[in-house]
């Protein structure tokens, strides 16, 4: 008697139903923490996504989760962007940092500049000519 309330427990565990292929897709892209592929930059509308969810108090980590990117690449889009603002109160200067989206994708396109391979053309124009 025991044998067979056993093997009734064993047959309930592995009568598991099974999901189609697509239902595991589904539930596999579901459960991915990130919503864009590896590797992307930040475009300045995400950038200016960014600064509006600063202003309203969001976290970074709220901020990453809702724009779909890991939380270091926020805190280094804050500090990229971050300028120190002087401001004249009761002739006194008053510095305040702020995080300004135009800054920040100047700097991007700065930094682009110098990141790519330098021209070959220019030291070989004596072999080809």
């Amino acid at each position: 008697m025991d044998n067979k309330k056993h093997q009734e427990q064993i047959s309930c565990i592995i009568e598991v139903p099974t999901q189609t292929m697509e239902e595991d897709i589904v539930l596999m892209q579901k459960q991915n923490s990130t919503h864009r592929q590896k590797g992307q930059h930040l475009t300045s509308l995400e950038r200016g996504k960014v600064a509006g969810f600063r202003q309203a108090g969001k976290s970074n980590r709220w901020i990453a989760a809702e724009i779909g990117v890991c939380p270091q690449t926020i805190n280094n889009e804050i500090k990229r962007g971050t300028v120190d603002q002087v401001k004249k109160s009761n002739g006194k200067r008053v510095y305040h940092r702020q995080y300004l989206p135009e800054a920040a994708q100047a700097r991007y396109e700065t930094a682009r500049l110098s990141c790519h391979r330098p021209d070959k053309f220019a030291s070989v124009q004596v072999f080809l000519a």
